[in-house]
């Protein structure tokens, strides 16, 4: 029901003002983001007994309240801890205005009994009373060093191609993108190509090359692993004959410390 009421300047000018303010208020409420919730893990293939580490991670600009996250239980799998909890502080400024990202992190160790191929459920992780979920992560516990031809895990270094599609009309653009993907837990001293791409069928323009633009890395986590993407090579490719173009491999040496101090 609408009823009309009659009032003087003054109280609608105060009428005003509470408006305005709601308005700010929500405005401000909705530009503040959700927390980013990871959980990650330093090794998902591993022999019976042997450690790795779990990581839950809750990064957000607020530094929020985080509870203490319980891993869930799972048959065959001892977890040990929480650890922490580890905070840190990143700082940023940008257009002209300092930012900060404030991260809370939680340690668990995992030892498995028995082998076999596990899965760590997702996670409950609660941030100032709200309720968050990490993705599952996927273990392979072997009993011992595995066998010739037995299912191995993504190396700590390798290529990634990337095509924008598999099939197209003679004359239509083929993106083709070369990209060396690392493990977050090693470092990379150099990098050289020892084989370049060859392309045949094809009339190719070179969109961006690593030795003579500036490459930025991102970060992503497969199956628990956090990696670094370093995009090497970026060519866009036209076909110049119907039939089946092949896109020619490229190769890579690189010169890697592990953690433990190995190359």
């Amino acid at each position: 029901m609408v009823t009309d009421v009659y009032l003087d300047a003054a109280t609608r000018y105060l009428r005003a003002v509470c408006i305005a303010n709601v308005v700010t208020v929500f405005l401000v409420s909705a530009s503040i983001a959700a927390p980013t919730i990871e959980a990650t893990i330093n090794r998902n293939v591993l022999f019976v007994g042997e450690q790795a580490a779990l990581t839950i991670s809750v990064t957000d600009e607020r530094g929020h309240d985080v509870s203490v996250p319980e891993v869930p239980s799972v048959r065959n799998l001892d977890v040990r801890g929480p650890f922490g909890p580890s905070t840190s502080r990143e700082f940023q400024f940008i257009q002209g205005r300092a930012a900060q990202k404030a991260t809370t992190s939680y340690t668990f160790t995992i030892i498995p009994r028995e082998a076999g191929q596990y899965q760590i459920p997702a996670i409950d992780v609660k941030v100032s009373g709200d309720t968050y979920q990490t993705q599952p992560i996927s273990l392979t516990v072997e009993e011992s060093a595995p066998s010739k031809g037995a299912k191995q895990a993504r190396p700590d270094i390798y290529v990634q191609l990337t095509v924008s599609a598999d099939t197209a009309y003679q004359g239509e653009a083929i993106i083709v993108e070369y990209a060396l993907v690392e493990s977050a837990e090693i470092s990379v001293s150099s990098r050289v190509i020892t084989q370049e791409p060859e392309f045949t069928a094809a009339w190719v323009e070179k969109l961006f090359d690593a030795r003579e633009d500036q490459s930025t890395s991102t970060e992503r986590i497969e199956n628990g692993i956090r990696r670094r993407v370093l995009p090497i090579l970026r060519v866009v490719l036209f076909p110049t004959k119907s039939g089946e173009l092949q896109i020619p491999e490229m190769a890579f040496s690189a010169s890697v410390a592990t953690p433990t101090g190995r190359r």
